[in-house]
């Protein structure tokens, strides 16, 4: 099994459930102003993309493709967010390289706890 054949399912899965969720997430930024609905598509994202990868290959969903699959998702959708807001909301905003980049490293430690937390629910019980 290579890198790439173990990575193209949760990569394309992944950013399935990512574009709905940043599209999701947009349209709520369009419609409400209340900013703790942003927090709904995220659970609701995350879960059905992890157990999207988990039927689709029911003998083959492994721990690992679980993780990366939500991983994605979550990175996906709140990369969609963030350049929305840069470019629509927020467009002089006049970050610096370090700053976004102190930001990107958030977006993967929250998505990576996330994902492992839920991808541990997700496993098979031998």
């Amino acid at each position: 099994m290579t890198i790439q054949s173990f990575l193209k399912k949760p990569v394309s899965i992944g950013l399935l459930w990512g574009a709905i969720g940043g599209i999701s997430l947009i349209v709520l930024t369009l419609i409400s102003r209340y900013g703790l609905v942003q927090l709904i598509p995220y659970p609701v994202i995350l879960i059905g993309a992890v157990l999207t990868m988990k039927y689709s290959n029911p003998q083959n969903h492994i721990f690992n493709k679980l993780f990366l699959t939500g991983l994605f998702a979550f990175v996906i959708m709140s990369l969609i967010l963030y350049v929305y807001i840069l470019t629509f909301i927020n467009p002089g905003a006049g970050i610096s390289f370090l700053d976004h980049l102190w930001r990107f490293g958030l977006m993967i430690g929250i998505g990576s706890i996330s994902s492992l937390l839920l991808s541990f629910l997700a496993k098979p019980v031998n």
